[in-house]
């Protein structure tokens, strides 16, 4: 019978789900370092803490996404960045074949495909979150100020809230060096969800060209996207170019 069964501690092979399971159907740890889906994997209470297991990159969206998945560690209660630290994600060019281009008077987003995307429910446990870093150049005889950022929110486009982002100086050709860290405070549905201060650009010389986060909100229940954007208010012909990018989950 089926309490039989369960008393005996019988495993059973989903092959469907690629996963050794209970015949209660809760996935258990075997082997060493196991892939599981984000969704699929076992609650971090479950197991013992300092057990590893990998994310299968199968959850996350994007071109650019790590290709083994990051490894995840329990601490007896949350699932947290083995390490301290991982990679989701890594896009990188030249600049003179960069991985985009975007244009635009309003905040355009650069045409990756299908902009990385994190898992719904991904930010699980406060105070965990993204490290983001882009190199951006503005290329052309245009001297106007332009404007870089990473974003963050529901939306695979530039109307997602920003991370952390810079203007430059009037200069007909720029480069700018964009990195910050957005942890969450809050968990939950629209409205619940907002994120702290990221830390002053690695290169700024002047903290009045710097946006370090803006202060809405987002729904950390919901798919997620992370999208780089640019503008030049003064040009919108301005060309702009995206010439690497990472994404980092840290604890």
């Amino acid at each position: 019978t089926a309490g039989d069964l369960t008393t005996a501690g019988v495993v059973i092979y989903d092959s469907v789900n690629s996963a050794f399971k209970t015949y209660a159907g809760t996935d258990i740890i075997l082997g060493t370092n196991p892939v599981y889906t984000w969704a699929a994997k076992p609650a971090a209470n479950t197991v013992s803490a300092g057990t590893h297991i990998r994310i299968n990159p199968s959850s996350f969206g994007g071109t650019h996404k790590t290709t083994i998945g990051p490894t995840a560690v329990s601490d007896g209660t949350r699932w947290l960045p083995a390490g301290g630290k991982q990679l989701l994600c890594r896009g990188s060019s030249s600049v003179a074949s960069p991985l985009a281009t975007a244009s635009g008077a309003t905040a355009t987003a650069f045409n990756i495909a299908a902009h990385f995307s994190l898992p719904a429910g991904f930010f699980e446990y406060a105070g965990v979150g993204l490290e983001v870093i882009g190199l951006f150049q503005k290329t052309g005889a245009d001297a106007n100020a332009s404007g870089f950022t990473i974003r963050c929110g529901t939306l695979a486009s530039a109307g997602n809230d920003s991370v952390v982002g810079v203007t430059t100086t009037a200069a007909a050709n720029r480069e700018a060096l964009v990195k910050g860290i957005m942890r969450v405070n809050t968990l939950g549905a629209a409205n619940t969800a907002v994120f702290t201060s990221g830390p002053l650009q690695p290169n700024a010389s002047n903290a009045n060209l710097l946006t370090d986060k803006s202060s809405n909100v987002f729904d950390t229940t919901a798919v997620m996207y992370v999208v780089p954007a640019a503008i030049c208010s003064a040009n919108a012909a301005a060309t702009h170019t995206l010439i690497e990018y990472e994404i980092w989950w840290v604890q």
